[in-house]
């Protein structure tokens, strides 16, 4: 329906060309409205006689009076609202323009609100044209896809694992064979068998699937459920489950995206054996930044760009304890944190107000 109405307003911009040098007899306006709730009426009939007033048009409490009749009604449609036009020619009371706008709630509507009086009185001669040509060329955004109060999310997840390794039980950052003495120092050199344990950093690809709500118009909580792959002993096809959680701030001050900063925790519920399981930080925490982009009428690609950070130590066991080449200590330990990014999609059900 809107792509047949601006077709029209571009086919009528050739008749108004063509008008010109006419001057309206009667520029008087008269507007008309209903609906079944009073605040809606009140609302449209004060913002669309400021609109005509703007437009130079005399608005008029009769029809009577008026060249031109403007009626709107507002209706129930679905779960939301339809705001029914029609323009009417009052000498021979010949309809003009007749289409609806759908809406959620009054809020919504202020980004529509000239837009909608500038359909209806185009065909007009006398009307700005560049004015009018200034408002078809503005993409006009339906607010609704970012006020939803359930979210189903799906992403891409690429984070990279650091494990800083600590000095814990290590001679010189080594794993060692022989024995130390009660300095630290090695009691036969030549039988220590040194073996360097270094950082470990490798990828986790993973996927994210969880479920947002927003319970509030700066607020949205999430709960989701992790997948990743991979394991500091390098056994890359390793699957590990965590639980997560997050609670979130968007920012809307643009019209086609949101900037989500936010924090999360994490709870690993399955991990790689190469860790000491009763020693494995039982949490990760921190947050990131979310940037939803409009993506339809209800959904949003999602870049997500985070940092976690383990609430202890992650603790591996020893790998030289394997044919007792440097068995002590038998376990490592090491900081860990995860800075990683999620690419991926939300799609929005069930609408509220702003």
């Amino acid at each position: 329906m809107k792509k047949a109405v601006i077709l029209t307003f571009f086919l009528s911009i050739a008749v108004i060309s063509f008008a010109q040098d006419y001057k309206l007899p009667n520029k008087n306006i008269f507007i008309d409205g209903t609906s079944e709730i009073s605040s809606h009426k009140t609302y449209f009939m004060d913002n669309f006689k400021m609109e005509a007033t703007g437009l130079g048009f005399k608005v008029v409490n009769s029809k009577e009076e008026a060249g031109y009749t403007f009626k709107f009604q507002s209706v129930r449609y679905e779960s939301d609202f339809m705001l029914l036009i029609t323009l009417t020619l009052n000498d021979g009371d010949m309809e003009i323009v007749n289409f609806g706008q759908p809406f959620s709630n009054l809020d919504e509507m202020y980004e529509y609100n000239q837009f909608v009086f500038y359909k209806a009185v185009v065909l007009i001669p006398g009307i700005d044209v560049d004015e009018l040509n200034k408002l078809l060329e503005q993409e006009r955004i339906d607010p609704r896809w970012r006020n939803k109060w359930v979210y189903f999310k799906a992403t891409f997840d690429y984070p990279i694992a650091f494990h800083l390794v600590k000095p814990d039980g290590l001679w010189n950052g080594a794993a060692y064979k022989g024995e130390l003495d009660a300095a630290g120092k090695p009691v036969d050199r030549p039988t220590l068998y040194p073996q360097y344990i270094s950082n470990e950093i490798f990828p986790m690809p993973g996927i994210t699937v969880g479920i947002e709500i927003q319970p509030l118009n700066f607020l949205r909580v999430e709960g989701n459920i992790q997948l990743n792959l991979g394991a500091p002993d390098g056994d890359s096809k390793f699957l590990n489950f965590a639980w997560g959680a997050a609670v979130k701030v968007p920012l809307k001050f643009f019209k086609t995206f949101d900037l989500v900063p936010y924090g999360a925790v994490k709870s690993p519920f399955k991990f790689s054996p190469a860790y000491v399981e009763e020693k494995f930080p039982k949490y990760f925490v921190g947050g990131g930044i979310e940037v939803d982009v409009k993506m339809g009428k209800s959904g949003a690609l999602v870049f997500d760009f985070n940092t976690m950070f383990a609430l202890g130590d992650a603790v591996l066991h020893n790998p030289y304890m394997k044919n007792n080449v440097a068995p002590k200590p038998p376990e490592i330990h090491f900081q860990r944190f995860d800075i990683g990014i999620k690419v991926g999609y939300k799609m929005g059900f069930f609408n509220r107000k702003k």
